[in-house]
Order: structure tokens, then C-alpha cells, then sequence
């Protein structure tokens, strides 16, 4: 399905989340807070997908990009984070207007 690459694009930016809670972080609870959001953001892109898992998604990138933004104090880490994250959200938004678009075409056939 040609659509796939916004799930598979979400995956992979979920990937870099949990990845980067390793870099540079000394407080173990935002360590683990970015870990738990990239593994999620990570298995939602990879499972099929639906409205409810984009805007899932959508939601989970919204925070990541908060979190970037008043969570952290080094500039190249938050700035990360928030790129990170609003292309999550960007995606994760963009995935369920897809398919709720495709879904309302199905219906209307």
C-alpha cells in the first residue's frame, strides 16, 4: 500500500525517540518517559494502521515536542526532540486524514 511510508516513516522517528533518552540524559525519569513514548510511537507505526493509531501517534508526538521544548536544557537535544516530534505529530495527523478520507470513499462506493 503506497500510504505505508507514513507509518514506516512514524516507526522510524519513534526509533530515533528511544535512541536519543540514551544520549545525554542524566535524569532517569525523562530517560525513561522518552524511551516509553519512542518504543510506542515505534510499534504504532509498525502495526496496520488505522484513524485511532495516527492520531495516537499524533498525540505521542505532541509530547515528545514538549518535552523537547521545556523538558531539556541542551539546545541540540531539545531541538531534536521537538524536530522529532513534530514530524510525528505531522505525520501521525496527516495518517488519519488519509484514512479517514479513504474510509469515507469505501463507504460511499
Amino acid at each position: 500500500m503506497l500510504s505505508m511510508w507514513k507509518e514506516y516513516t512514524n516507526a522510524a522517528l519513534g526509533l530515533g525517540v528511544a535512541i536519543v533518552a540514551f544520549l545525554g540524559l542524566t535524569d532517569a525519569t525523562l530517560m525513561t518517559t522518552l524511551f516509553v513514548l519512542g518504543a510506542a510511537v515505534l510499534v504504532l507505526g509498525l502495526w496496520s494502521a488505522s484513524t485511532w493509531q495516527d492520531y495516537t501517534n499524533a498525540a505521542l508526538g505532541l509530547g515528545i515536542a514538549v518535552v523537547g521544548l521545556f523538558g531539556l536544557t541542551g539546545a541540540a537535544l531539545s531541538w531534536t526532540l521537538f524536530v522529532l516530534g513534530a514530524a510525528v505529530l505531522v505525520l501521525g495527523l496527516w495518517g488519519a486524514n488519509t484514512l479517514s478520507s479513504s474510509e469515507f470513499e469505501r463507504s460511499h462506493a
